[in-house]
């Protein structure tokens, strides 16, 4: 019952004003992790981990025209399953894994191309993205780090709309990322385990499913 009156007060909210948006995408990720170490001596590779995550983003889209619908222009927060892990290079055995949850705030543009001639009622949409990520819950690590590990996310990413009605669309897409660990933001021995670790780079391709609210 609660979700179906969010969903009629997003509706009416984005009938009310039509430039407003809003997206809610769940995506689920094959993710691979590069550690970067600050020995030549020690061998170590990153891990493949599944990872589920949800966005919810919040913006306007600007007007254009000559085939281009639209300029969104999107607030993002994000929240995330985020796996760290390292392995010996020949081994699958797992030298050190840890798992949490991470909240992110970015940014999001979307360049939205209308399909007038499609059957179906749909939009193309091309985007980029740009947040900053935190370590907020690992219930196998102390915390103790101020602040909390912080990854740097870049994003690009291909949607299909296709709507239900004119202030409601279902989308899917499929989305490429880079995900990069700070290095100043953590200790070595609590997430790695003291491996010669300076830094983590993951690297992600994900499929998206969710709701757009707006024009």
């Amino acid at each position: 019952m609660k979700k179906l009156i969010l969903v009629i007060f997003l509706v009416s909210f984005s009938t009310v004003f039509p430039a407003f948006e809003v997206d809610v995408i769940g995506q689920l990720s094959a993710v691979t992790g590069f550690p970067i170490l600050d020995s030549q001596t020690v061998k170590i590779n990153g891990s493949t981990e599944v990872r589920p995550d949800l966005s919810v983003q919040i913006g306007y889209m600007l007007p254009m025209q000559n085939g281009l619908k639209g300029i969104s222009l999107l607030g993002d927060v994000m929240i995330e399953q985020t796996t760290i892990g390292i392995t010996y290079p020949g081994d699958k055995k797992i030298v050190n894994k840890e798992s949490g949850l991470s909240m992110g705030l970015g940014f999001t543009t979307k360049f939205v191309i209308g399909n007038v001639n499609s059957l179906i009622p749909r939009d193309t949409v091309l985007g980029v993205g740009l947040a900053a990520k935190a370590l907020i819950y690992a219930p196998n690590i102390v915390l103790t780090m101020t602040p909390p590990p912080i990854s740097i996310y870049f994003k690009t990413f291909v949607e299909q709309r296709f709507f239900i009605s004119r202030q409601l669309a279902f989308v899917v897409g499929l989305n490429l990322y880079v995900d990069y660990m700070l290095p100043m933001t953590y200790k070595v021995d609590q997430l790695f385990m003291g491996y010669f670790v300076t830094s983590y780079l993951d690297l992600g391709i994900g499929l998206s499913v969710g709701l757009h609210f707006g024009n």
